[in-house]
């Protein structure tokens, strides 16, 4: 579903709609705005998920309009929860606070352009089709606008969501950004410490670029919205202070990038930083890789 279809639907709804109290209430109890009402939805990744169960759990029928498929699908399941529907059971499962990870991984996955629902279902062990409904009722962002995905990118986005804490948010802000930014979806694989997940070995040249395009990506981000860490400007201050004079909250990531690919011994300090992360990684993949193996010999060896 699009914007344009969402700003169809929702003058169409009374602001006392089940979908609108998720919004809680003003403190004059006066009916949120039209306005207000419409930037909601418009801002929420999950708006056709949310629709269905809030319709479903207030015994409400779904309002007159071309939902797709998918929709009344989701309105059956939430309306009997005893309903027999595997691959949707999983996809809600998902979103559930103990998942957390799991779902900010698949979220950053989505946002990634090369990254197919076969793909991200192999590494979850679900069927593409898991993959498919969690994008299309619960994270709601291939194909969508510039302005919404900026907003997804981010910070919060759905107040449907409590926040769990600081660093968890922090890891899927980067998820989502690495996503974003990057062709490969290794790159997310990466920065998820999840190097052995991926479809075949990451070699160590590969995975020291991509860490340290991450890492960069998100510390000039960080500090063009003035919100570096005070961990962050420890890390600036203590190994890499070449790197301060290139922060510049105008510079563009050309110019950052640029500035970063003249200056040698800023590169070295960065390599040497980053010199564990890829160690540690390396170390996981390998040992990832000798478990599949074990396990294969294992499988053949009972057959």
């Amino acid at each position: 579903m699009n914007s344009k279809q969402i700003q169809s639907l929702v003058p169409l709804l009374a602001p006392d709609e089940p979908y609108f109290e998720m919004m809680g209430r003003q403190i004059s109890q006066r009916p949120h705005s039209l306005a207000r009402r419409l930037q909601f939805a418009l801002m929420d990744p999950g708006f056709l998920a949310h629709i269905s169960e809030s319709y479903a759990l207030s015994r409400l029928p779904l309002p007159e309009f071309p939902w797709p498929a998918a929709v009344r699908r989701a309105y059956r399941f939430f309306l009997e929860p005893g309903a027999e529907d595997k691959h949707l059971a999983i996809a809600q499962k998902l979103q559930r606070p103990e998942n957390k990870f799991e779902r900010d991984v698949i979220r950053g996955l989505l946002l990634c352009q090369e990254a197919t629902d076969e793909m991200i279902a192999k590494v979850f062990e679900v069927e593409p089709e898991v993959i498919n409904l969690f994008e299309l009722l619960w994270w709601r962002v291939r194909g969508r606008e510039l302005l919404y995905l900026c907003q997804v990118l981010n910070g919060r986005y759905s107040l449907a969501e409590p926040r769990i804490d600081n660093e968890s948010e922090e890891l899927a802000v980067r998820l989502r950004r690495v996503g974003h930014q990057s062709v490969d979806p290794r790159a997310v694989l990466i920065e998820a410490d999840l190097v052995g997940w991926a479809d075949e070995p990451i070699p160590e040249a590969k995975l020291f670029e991509q860490l340290i395009r991450n890492f960069l990506e998100g510390l000039l981000a960080c500090c063009q919205k003035g919100q570096l860490s005070k961990r962050e400007l420890a890390l600036l201050e203590k190994y890499l202070p070449a790197l301060q004079d290139c922060l510049q909250t105008d510079s563009t990531s050309e110019d950052f990038f640029l500035a970063i690919s003249m200056d040698k011994e800023c590169q070295a300090k960065i390599k040497e930083f980053l010199q564990e992360q890829v160690t540690s990684k390396l170390k996981a993949q390998r040992l990832y890789m000798a478990m599949e193996r074990g396990s294969k010999e294992a499988d053949d060896y009972q057959i």
